[in-house]
């Protein structure tokens, strides 16, 4: 996830002074030029920085190495949202198209929009490592005493084609989640309080804005799309449910 991949040392850099500068007058087409070449290169430091400790927590799943990732999830996190705020600005602006696609680029990159709140954008940020630890390091102990891991129960549900091993695989995976849940519940909470400070209904809106239309437009293309694979999913489910003896 972008919003998880920030920087060992960005843990401890702020924001860019002359994007700051940007954010604060951003009202003209001479401000845009400058605050999108600003950004840019602000955004490039954090992403090459973060995909640094991201790896690190993906390889080596820790307390430290996850308070690492929380930290610089919040930064990315709150510069997101401060230059997403500062490209709504230009929105009654004259820019180029390639300006505008950039501005809008910055409005909707987040997938889990902090609040405008250090405590709350650093609770989501923990939230989201501790999420990611759990699913990472989740193991299922079946019926023979094997302790499995994800890749492992990955291993088994792509080459197996035993009917009760993959069953007992797919329900042994998903005992992981449970605890997962209260977490996930607060992570959503949050989420969509950081997407109505950034003038949308819910996370879920602003997830469908990302295309040309609006959230409401493209809930409804999406119903209609699904009516057309519809049937193809019913008879392919209907034909692998055959294949495995069941009725």
């Amino acid at each position: 996830m972008v919003a998880a991949t920030i920087a060992i040392s960005g843990c401890e850099q702020k924001t860019d002074t002359k994007v700051e500068h940007s954010v604060q007058t951003a009202n003209n087409k001479v401000d845009v030029e400058n605050f999108l070449a600003q950004t840019g290169k602000e955004l490039e430091r954090l992403n090459n920085e973060g995909s640094k400790i991201e790896w690190i927590y993906q390889n080596f799943i820790t307390d430290d190495t996850a308070a690492l990732s929380a930290a610089a999830a919040q930064e990315f996190s709150e510069a997101g949202v401060k230059f997403a705020l500062a490209a709504a600005k230009f929105d009654k602006v004259e820019v180029s198209a390639e300006q505008r696609r950039k501005l809008n680029m910055l409005k909707q990159a987040l997938v889990l929009p902090a609040p405008q709140d250090s405590e709350k954008s650093a609770e989501l940020a923990t939230i989201a490592a501790e999420l990611g630890g759990m699913y990472g390091k989740g193991t299922y102990t079946n019926a023979k005493g094997e302790k499995l891991s994800l890749g492992q129960l990955s291993a088994t549900m792509a080459e197996s084609r035993n009917y009760e091993e993959l069953l007992d695989a797919w329900q042994g995976w998903r005992t992981i989640s449970p605890e997962m849940k209260p977490l996930f519940v607060r992570e959503v909470e949050l989420a969509n309080e950081g997407a109505q400070g950034l003038g949308y209904p819910d996370l879920g809106a602003m997830w469908r804005s990302n295309y040309d239309m609006s959230a409401d437009e493209f809930a409804t293309e999406l119903d209609r799309l699904w009516g057309q694979v519809k049937p193809l999913y019913d008879a392919l489910h209907c034909h692998v449910r055959a294949e495995l003896g069941e009725h």
